[in-house]
């Protein structure tokens, strides 16, 4: 099994990500981490912080590599590239996330998921996340994580999103000849998007690659537990515009989305319906792309006219909420107050151990 850990200047959260990976069950074949750093300054750093698991039971276990890019590429080249460049034919492969959590169970199910049905691509829940506070603790949201026993269902096309789909840490894939053609495609379906930006218009690659896998004929299913939780720096909380974390803008991408599925020729599967889901998303944040200074308005004229959206009132209250929210920092507001509260505050170490031991609340 190859756990891919794209890491890009996130080295407070780095350390407690890797000591998820290796407090996890084993699983029933060789392990290998590779640790792509993204940020060549960090260097240094990063192999100092890997490094000082070396005492841990599990880390003798794992085979660990660092890949260090020259320069930063974009993000879809680091998580991808990674994969192409170190995956074994048929293996398992995870993305993992460098300030995410792992589940205690989550490889293990992963991979003997995708090994007993032979899929391509596994899609896993999302248990709540993590915001990253100064020191040792962190402040949790979310639902008490729960085992389960492995158990997973095929998707369809029809049935995928409920199970994850844009997250890089809902993904687990086998690396087949399906994969690897699906990420082909993939790179077709955006470099159509040429007058987008290309690390922009890449963003959303995890989606369309659950898209493509499916026109490709391939095999997918979905897991009845949570694999990860989602984890995310204090200032990136704080600073986050309009509820897009990462300085992303959350209507943008949606929108880019909808206008690249009604410009493919899809031959194996009707995305009617996940054309729709997506356009009535974009419509709700289509207000706010007007105040937001992260959009290119140029490019956003040319979406409204090529690829118009239905706006109603009730996208406008929608909207409206968000960006009162934004200019009043009410969600930064409600987050200070809930931890200086001490509202779902743990130190790492206990929070890790709860989580193992299935008390987490």
């Amino acid at each position: 099994m190859l756990v891919v850990l794209p890491t890009y200047k996130r080295l407070e959260c780095l350390g407690l990500s890797l000591q998820s990976v290796f407090e996890n069950e084993p699983v029933a074949e060789a392990m290998r981490l590779v640790i792509a750093n993204n940020y060549p300054p960090h260097r240094a750093k990063v192999e100092e912080i890997v490094t000082s698991f070396n005492l841990h039971p599990n880390y003798e276990k794992w085979h660990v590599v660092f890949h260090h890019w020259p320069a930063t590429v974009p993000a879809v080249d680091n998580w991808y590239g990674t994969i192409a460049q170190y995956a074994g034919e048929g293996e398992v492969v995870l993305l993992h996330g460098d300030d995410d959590l792992l589940t205690p169970w989550s490889l293990h199910h992963r991979c003997e998921a995708l090994q007993t049905t032979k899929s391509d691509l596994l899609l896993s829940g999302v248990s709540g996340s993590v915001t990253f506070l100064d020191g040792e603790k962190l402040h949790y949201q979310g639902v008490t994580p729960l085992r389960g026993d492995g158990t997973t269902v095929p998707l369809t096309a029809e049935i995928f999103e409920s199970y994850g789909n844009v997250f890089i840490g809902s993904h687990t894939y086998r690396y087949t000849d399906t994969f690897k053609r699906a990420t082909q495609l993939v790179k077709e379906w955006t470099d159509g998007q040429d007058w987008v930006d290309y690390d922009t218009r890449n963003l959303m690659f995890p989606y369309y690659l659950v898209l493509a896998v499916f026109e490709l004929k391939g095999k997918m299913v979905g897991a009845k537990w949570h694999g990860c939780i989602r984890g995310t720096a204090l200032s990136e909380r704080l600073n986050a515009r309009f509820n897009a974390s990462y300085g992303w803008s959350t209507g943008w991408l949606l929108w880019l989305m909808v206008e690249r599925l009604k410009a493919i020729s899809f031959r194996n599967m009707n995305v009617t319906a996940v054309s729709q889901s997506i356009s009535r998303q974009a419509a709700q944040w289509y207000v706010t792309l007007w105040f937001d200074n992260r959009v290119n308005k140029k490019l956003l004229r040319r979406l409204r006219q090529t690829c118009p959206l239905e706006v109603k009132f009730s996208d406008l209250l929608f909207a409206a909420r968000v960006m009162l929210a934004q200019w009043l920092g009410l969600k930064a507001l409600a987050l200070r107050r809930q931890i200086s509260g001490g509202i779902s505050v743990y130190r790492q170490e206990r929070f890790l151990a709860e989580l193992k031991n299935g008390t987490l609340a």
